[in-house]
């Protein structure tokens, strides 16, 4: 199977589910869902889809207390959703996640090897993140709809 479109993945409900996973910290569902679509992608898709398993994943660990594997995930997940950003942007507001991420490193960082306790990271709110792409998307492409996207929108902050 080759990409899906941004409309079509957004309207995927794997990856719909796989939001809804995440935002509910059921990480390991989240990684679940995304990897169906995940194995069946190709090209900057593919790349960002294993950028946000990665995220998962790094979330997962750090709730197991292993963060070595968190730490080097995060680390991985960075490197992943940058490199398909002119992909993963036009999806959600990839630069927050990215700064969810880059905020997240030292904090593990520190967590590793220590006999500290250690605040770690929140998650991001990914279909916060979703709407407010979508919003942008729409407002480009003057559609009507958008007046009811926004609502939604801010209902959810």
């Amino acid at each position: 199977m080759s990409e899906y479109s941004r409309d079509a993945l957004l309207d995927c409900s794997e990856f719909r589910e796989g939001v809804e996973h995440f935002d509910t910290k059921r990480f390991w569902h989240a990684h679940e869902s995304w990897e169906t679509i995940w194995l069946a992608s190709s090209g900057d898709q593919k790349t960002f889809l294993q950028g946000l398993i990665q995220l998962t994943a790094a979330y997962h660990l750090l709730g197991r207390g292993r963060f070595p594997g968190a730490l080097r995930l995060f680390r991985s997940s960075a490197s992943k959703l940058s490199a398909s950003s002119s992909y993963g942007s036009a999806i959600i507001d990839l630069p927050a996640i990215l700064a969810y991420t880059t905020r997240a490193i030292p904090i593990v960082e520190s967590a590793v090897g220590a006999a500290i306790s250690v605040q770690f990271p929140e998650a991001p709110v990914l279909a916060s993140l979703l709407a407010q792409t979508e919003i942008s998307n729409r407002k480009s492409s003057g559609d009507a709809k958008l007046e009811i996207l926004e609502r939604v929108s801010s209902d959810s902050d």
